[in-house]
C-alpha cells in the first residue's frame, strides 16, 4: 500500500468529519504524537451526513477528500465519523488505495466486554443505527446482549450549531430523553457512536451516574494510528507512547480530555468545506482546541 519517502514521512495526518465531532479524536492524537502535524477537515457543506442517503454520504465523503488530498496530501488519513466509516469506508479504501484510512466505529467490543447486565446502548445518527455495519459489529462482538439503538441526529445538529452557546442546564435538557430510555432499557453501557458526543462528554458522565457507564472509541483510533504509522515506517520522528490505559475507563478518559483542552500548537490547521461566510463557530472550535482557523477548502 505505503512506500516510505522521507517527504511523506513529513506529510500530515488527516482528520475528517462531516463537522465538528472529530475535534476530540484529533486532539487526543495530538497529545499522543505532538511531532505530527494535523489537518482536520469539517465537511460544512455536506453535514449532517445523518439524515442522508447512503449514495449522498459517499458523494459528500468523495468531494471533500479529493480535494483534501490533492492540496494536503495525507500519509494517513482518520475518518472521524461513525456516519461516514459505517457507510463509505470500503469505498474509501478502493478509491484512495495508496493511502491507510482509519475509521471510526462505535465501541461495541469494550462495551460488551465491560457490561455487567448484558444490556448496552448506543446512541448514533439516524442513518447510522439502522446500517447493516452496525449490525455486523454487534453480532460478531456483543451476540450474547441485548442493544437498544438510538438515533439522535437532532442532537447532533444541536450540537453542531447551538454548542458553543448553551448553558449547562440546556446541555443536560438535551441528554434527558435519550437517557429515559437507555434506564427504560435497564442498559448500564451507553455507547457513543457519533464523534460529535465527546463534546459533550462531561454531560453523558453526570446523565449517566451512577449506573450507566459511558464508552467512547477515542483511545482505540489513537491506537490504531500509532499501528499504523508505524507498521508503515511513517512516524515524523521516534514515536511517542501512548498509555496502555483505556479511555474507556471514566477517570482516565476525564485526565486524557483535561489534557485535550491545554493543547497549543501553531502547525495544525483547520479547514472547512463549502462557501463563504463561513459561521464563526468554526473559528470558534478552531481556536479552542489549538488549531490554526484557515477557512474554506478550495
Amino acid at each position: 500500500m505505503v512506500k516510505e519517502t522521507p517527504t511523506q514521512k513529513r506529510a500530515p495526518i488527516l482528520y475528517f468529519d462531516s463537522g465538528i465531532g472529530g475535534i476530540p479524536y484529533a486532539v487526543h492524537a495530538m497529545n499522543a504524537l505532538p511531532q505530527e502535524t494535523i489537518v482536520y477537515l469539517a465537511d460544512r457543506a455536506g453535514f449532517p451526513y445523518g439524515t442522508k442517503s447512503p449514495d449522498a454520504v459517499k458523494h459528500a465523503v468523495f468531494s471533500a477528500l479529493d480535494r483534501a488530498i490533492e492540496k494536503f496530501k495525507p500519509k494517513v488519513i482518520v475518518i472521524a465519523c461513525n456516519t461516514a466509516t459505517e457507510i463509505a469506508i470500503h469505498a474509501v479504501r478502493e478509491r484512495y488505495p495508496a493511502i491507510p484510512i482509519i475509521g471510526t466505529v462505535p465501541a461495541i467490543k469494550p462495551a460488551a466486554e465491560q457490561t455487567r447486565k448484558g444490556r448496552i446502548a448506543v446512541i448514533a445518527t439516524n442513518r447510522a443505527v439502522n446500517e447493516p455495519y452496525l449490525d455486523t459489529l454487534v453480532a460478531q462482538h456483543a451476540g450474547g446482549c441485548a442493544l437498544l439503538k438510538l438515533g439522535a441526529s437532532p442532537l447532533v445538529s444541536w450540537i453542531e450549531t447551538s454548542l458553543l452557546t448553551a448553558s449547562n442546564e440546556e446541555k443536560m435538557l438535551m441528554l434527558e430523553p435519550y437517557f429515559k430510555q437507555v434506564r427504560s432499557f435497564d442498559a448500564d453501557m451507553l455507547v457513543l457512536g457519533c464523534t460529535h458526543f465527546l463534546h459533550m462528554y462531561k454531560e453523558f458522565i453526570s446523565a449517566g451516574k451512577p449506573d450507566i457507564t459511558i464508552i467512547d472509541s477515542q483511545n482505540g483510533i489513537t491506537k490504531r494510528l500509532m499501528h499504523i504509522l508505524e507498521t508503515y515506517n511513517l512516524h515524523s520522528e521516534a514515536p511517542h507512547v501512548l498509555s496502555s490505559s483505556s479511555a474507556t475507563n471514566t477517570s482516565q478518559a476525564d485526565e486524557l480530555r483535561a489534557a485535550s483542552i491545554e493543547v497549543s500548537t501553531n502547525k495544525h490547521t483547520f479547514w472547512v468545506t463549502g462557501a463563504e461566510p463561513v459561521e464563526d463557530r468554526y473559528r470558534q472550535f478552531a481556536s479552542m482546541y489549538g488549531f490554526i482557523y484557515k477557512g474554506v477548502l478550495s
